[in-house]
């Protein structure tokens, strides 16, 4: 459901579970200038009801993320990556077409390589980049396959795969590698490779 700030509603559901965020109207608007490049001074949710399954699992994944994750820049790409889903679903004439800033790429690519072990934020390479946070996630997303903070998983999970190969133990390649504890490193390592890293570990290792 999408409310607007002058609408009244209540905090009570029946027989349901949710999650709810609030967002300022200044913050928004701010938000959606920053998103679309050009100054946006009203905006209205239309529809206070949405079936979007792209949307609600953004809108999940935020909070998700919010909630769990200890990285800074998983909670900022996430919580980019919704505004735009949202502005993209409510206002299609708002999204700005993704240029090829690939040089731009290529710079955020090697400093996340360089510092993947770092709680990097989006404002950090947002100025690598010299990009906004927004137009950062898109075109990284579009020319990379995945947004940064999943690209900074990725490199720490194949850092971690050489030093289990070493013999370090899980809970000390998880530090080693930037994850902030053993359940944080095998919960993304299994994710990605579809196997524990004691599994990975033993195998390689034998």
């Amino acid at each position: 459901m999408l409310l607007n700030a002058d609408e009244a509603h209540t905090s009570r559901s029946i027989n349901a579970q949710y999650h709810m965020m609030s967002i300022p109207q200044t913050v928004f608007l701010r938000l959606a200038s920053q998103a679309t490049e050009r100054s946006v001074d009203s905006f209205r949710f239309l529809e206070p009801v949405v079936r979007d399954r792209t949307l609600y699992r953004s809108l999940l994944n935020l909070h998700l993320a919010l909630r769990e994750s200890d990285s800074s820049l998983e909670q900022q790409s996430s919580f980019v990556s919704t505004i735009t889903t949202l502005l993209a679903h409510c206002k299609p004439d708002l999204s700005r077409p993704v240029g090829r800033e690939v040089r731009r790429i290529k710079v955020v690519r090697d400093y996340v390589r360089e510092h993947y072990a770092e709680n990097i934020s989006l404002i950090t390479l947002s100025s690598v980049a010299d990009l906004t946070g927004f137009h950062l996630v898109r075109v990284f997303r579009e020319h990379v396959g995945v947004p940064p903070h999943e690209y900074q998983t990725h490199i720490r999970v194949n850092k971690a795969k050489v030093l289990l190969r070493s013999g370090y133990s899980i809970a000390d390649a998880a530090l080693m590698v930037g994850f902030c504890d053993q359940s944080h490193l095998s919960r993304n390592f299994r994710r990605i490779t579809g196997m524990t890293p004691g599994y990975y570990a033993s195998y390689s290792i034998s």
